[in-house]
């Protein structure tokens, strides 16, 4: 699948290229320098014709020879945690350009203003000059709308020319990746079986953080060696009784008090709870409100809470990791639970599905009270761009570039992880990976590792005539006439809901995604009507006991739910992980230092007898899993492959 990004990738670069015609600069000899940081393996990688790597980075630079004919020069250094960037460049070791980084190093980074804002508009064209024609706004035109105003919430003290001003992250980060923090599990762990839960009694379990606080998940974990996620998950532990409260108030429309209970309100208090150190006086107001019997916090009595919290998880698992667990878990003896980022919970459940000795089927959750979105952004920096516009220039023409929904969409099946991006292509690519009715409609070209396309470039419909002359099976039931809308079964109309039933006799969920997608879609461009709608064949519908020992339903999915959270409900109910129940983690600025001594207090508390005995097993085995990790890297490519043929076959 590699290659076939790869293949993308230079056929839409040569299209671009195309479009532009001949540069009309004659700027040849100039040359700019560049310095740009990202996070490893964070970018389209790929082997050309002569077996030599080649990345994104290499593409543009060819791209701005020929359009602008300019020689730039980019030099690209990777780093490994979002902290070590901001270390580097405030010590001055290092002088970037343009960064890739967190959310929340971002707002720090604000604060400390070290941060030159994007321009925009007549901004962005006077800085672009004779050449603004010939680049294209992609981040401004197709980057989701709701997204950029999750940016948009955040803001941060910044010196201007005029004094200390309240700014929009928005104004100085350009999204890039996007996800949530949440738990891949095992449902089926020798061990779990052994403590007498069910596969069904797990999945129900996984719906709620303080599981793996409960007694029979302990042992079968390691926690993430980072403060700022397992901090997330202790504090969704400790106030568990307040994220219920809204998500029971957000269900009834109503609050405690009886008023009326919003989206918007929900979303609101739930970033408060989330940010309770930097929101104390909401926090309290809203603690009332839940129980008027509730104590006043402090900051010390929230770290206090989050501290003893976060000691007996510590205590709950075998150790801490930072990058293991994600693989730990695939071989289905090593561990049932894995705290993850929704792009390596991805990397985890493909690589389970490929483990040829011993499939294991993984799942994803982000429990339904809620938990941590986060997003990856692009950002200049002030120190070594600002007054220098050619430097300025070709950081935000690389922001231009790389939004392209096409190189989007190719970025992403390279990395895992989900773009701040949307347009046609990245929905198209999204469909081929994940919803059942192009598999039903289209026929799948197994040499090619692609969807067969006609002279026109359109997919072919199936057509009910078996095997042909080019070798490919074109179905066994006639789809010509179906569309996304509306599937066309040997002549006869129905729903897709009715033909996964009638003719599959499968069960498929329906999902809006329209508010990732609204905005970002040109409907002419598709090869056929379009719409935001998906469905799923992956999202099961579980009844097991939950921690309580009552029997309870949930809505659980895989791969698609960890790309997508869904906005809301599905018309079968709530499946795990809705958007109104995340929040961002935002900086903790002034208690940053109060928070890190506590994590650092954590860590250092002795581990349990056990944990030591098995964490020294796993490092005399962290060679292997390092070399099967290294082997099994595109596993997430075939088995989206692979997904595609099973579905075909169907």
């Amino acid at each position: 699948m590699k290659k076939k990004s790869s293949l993308l990738v230079l056929s839409l670069t040569a299209l671009m290229l195309a479009s532009c015609g001949a540069s009309e600069s004659d700027s040849s000899d100039s040359v700019i320098t560049i310095n740009i940081a990202n996070s490893d393996d964070y970018i389209l990688t790929y082997d050309t014709e002569n077996g030599l790597p080649r990345t994104l980075v290499d593409d543009f630079v060819d791209y701005v020879k020929e359009v602008d004919g300019v020689t730039l020069k980019v030099n690209y250094s990777v780093f490994s945690t979002p902290e070590e960037i901001l270390s580097k460049v405030t010590a001055g070791t290092a002088a970037y350009d343009l960064v890739n980084n967190s959310d929340y190093i971002i707002q720090k980074m604000m604060g400390l203003d070290m941060l030159e804002p994007f321009a925009r508009g007549e901004e962005r064209a006077t800085l672009y000059g004779e050449s603004a024609s010939k680049w294209e706004d992609y981040y401004e035109e197709y980057a989701s709308p709701t997204l950029k105003n999750l940016l948009d919430g955040i803001r941060a003290k910044v010196k201007t020319p005029d004094g200390v001003e309240e700014r929009k992250l928005g104004d100085y980060a350009r999204g890039y990746m996007w996800g949530t923090l949440g738990i891949t599990y095992n449902p089926d762990f020798s061990v779990y079986q052994e403590r007498g839960l069910s596969s069904e009694d797990v999945k129900v379990q996984m719906s709620d953080w303080n599981a793996m606080w409960n007694e029979a998940y302990h042992g079968t974990f390691q926690i993430k060696d980072s403060m700022r996620d397992t901090y997330a998950i202790g504090l969704m532990h400790v106030y568990d009784k307040y994220f219920k409260a809204l998500k029971d108030w957000y269900v009834a429309g109503r609050d405690a008090q009886g008023n009326l209970y919003s989206k918007e309100q929900y979303q609101q208090d739930v970033k408060v709870i989330f940010n309770n150190l930097n929101y104390l006086d909401e926090f309290n107001a809203l603690a009332k409100k839940v129980d008027s019997s509730s104590k006043t916090y402090t900051k010390e009595t929230i770290l206090d809470e989050i501290q003893n919290a976060l000691t007996t998880l510590k205590d709950n698992s075998f150790g801490m990791e930072v990058d293991s667990g994600k693989t730990d878990i695939t071989t289905g003896k090593k561990s049932g639970i894995d705290t993850a980022w929704s792009g390596d919970a991805i990397t985890s459940m493909d690589l389970g599905d490929e483990n040829s000795a011993n499939p294991v089927s993984l799942y994803y959750s982000v429990p339904l009270t809620g938990g941590n979105i986060w997003s990856d952004n692009w950002v200049m920096l002030k120190d070594n761009v600002h007054g220098n516009d050619l430097k300025k220039q070709y950081c935000q023409k690389f922001i231009d570039y790389i939004s392209n929904p096409e190189i989007v969409a190719a970025n992403m099946d390279y990395i895992g992880y989900t773009s701040f991006v949307g347009g046609n292509d990245v929905l198209t690519y999204i469909r081929e990976s994940y919803d059942p009715r192009t598999a039903a409609m289209y026929v799948y070209d197994e040499e090619e590792e692609a969807y067969l396309l006609d002279d026109e470039g359109n997919y072919v419909y199936k057509d009910g005539t078996g095997i042909h002359d080019d070798g490919l099976d074109y179905g066994d039931i006639d789809m010509r006439g179906s569309d996304y809308q509306m599937a066309s079964s040997d002549g006869e109309a129905m729903s897709w809901s009715e033909f996964a039933k009638e003719e599959l006799e499968e069960d498929w969920t329906r999902i809006d995604l329209s508010y990732f997608y609204n905005g970002t879609l040109d409907n002419e461009e598709l090869h056929d009507n379009i719409d935001t709608i998906f469905y799923s064949d992956e999202i099961e519908e579980v009844t097991g006991k939950n921690l309580d020992g009552d029997e309870e339903t949930v809505l659980v999915g895989r791969q698609f739910l960890a790309q997508y959270p869904v906005e809301d409900e599905t018309e079968k109910g709530t499946v795990l992980c809705s958007m109104p129940s995340l929040a961002i983690m935002e900086d903790y600025g002034n208690d940053a230092s109060d928070v890190l001594t506590m994590w650092e207090q954590v860590k250092s508390s002795p581990l349990p007898i056990w944990a030591i005995v098995v964490l020294s097993l796993e490092i005399a085995l962290a060679g292997g899993l390092v070399v099967t990790f290294l082997v099994t890297k595109n596993a997430s490519k075939r088995l989206r492959k692979r997904r595609r043929e099973e579905r075909k076959s169907a």
